[in-house]
């Protein structure tokens, strides 16, 4: 049986294109053409000029990783933080940046995803992100999962992350489990967590001494240094 034709097309480097050949992510647009993240910034596969441009708008610094939320949002990610750009006409507008003042850590991504509640995911070596750019105090919220949330590490590796619906799936650090979250309700906030202590110590002498950690003792004048 004949096999149907097919078509390959080599993108090479362009000069003032494409600054370099190294990109840090590529993707197919909700528009059906290429994305590419690279060091001179995120560009579209224009197929009348056959060659990479610039989206009007937005700035040429070098993007690490990009999601898309429907046809006219583009979450962004670089070593300065978060952003979200939305197409504003024939201009890209930056509606939001969240950086480490904000709770973003001034890492490479390791996966960009965005769910149905246009929640932006974002996994790095140091942890792994949700933001919900729309609160209902209009405030963006930023929440990081860690090791109260039942992962066994903060690091995750390259393409850690992925959006199959209605679900956000990410491999559980240094294990073979995936975890998963399919919340759609709106965020709220953080409950106050509680401190706890697992363990007390002090040192008394040469020697460092377990002292119950539910409490009901007393502390020597002699004690040195206390330790929880």
């Amino acid at each position: 049986m004949p096999q149907p034709a097919a078509c390959t097309t080599r993108f090479r480097q362009a000069r003032r294109v494409l600054a370099a050949a190294d990109l840090s992510m590529v993707q197919i647009g909700p528009d059906g053409s290429p994305w590419v993240a690279a060091e001179a910034g995120l560009r579209r596969w224009d197929a009348a000029t056959r060659t990479f441009l610039p989206l009007p708008g937005l700035d040429p610094q070098p993007v690490l990783a990009f999601a898309f939320d429907g046809p006219r949002r583009i979450w962004l990610h670089r070593l300065t933080g978060l952003e979200a750009w939305d197409q504003d006409g024939a201009q890209w507008r930056r509606r939001l940046h969240l950086g480490m003042g904000q709770g973003i850590p001034a890492t490479e991504a390791t996966g960009l995803v965005v769910d149905r509640m246009h929640r932006a995911w974002l996994t790095t070596r140091r942890g792994l992100f949700r933001v919900d750019p729309g609160t209902l105090d209009g405030v963006p919220s930023v929440r990081r999962f860690g090791v109260r949330e039942g992962l066994t590490s903060q690091e995750f590796t390259e393409r850690a992350l992925t959006w199959t619906p209605p679900a956000c799936w990410w491999p559980a650090p240094a294990t073979a489990r995936c975890c998963c979250s399919t919340r759609t309700c709106p965020i709220r906030r953080d409950p106050r967590r509680a401190a706890v202590v697992d363990a007390i110590r002090v040192r008394r002498g040469e020697e460092l001494v377990a002292l119950p950690a539910q409490g009901g003792f007393e502390l020597l004048p002699e004690d040195g240094t206390c330790r929880s």
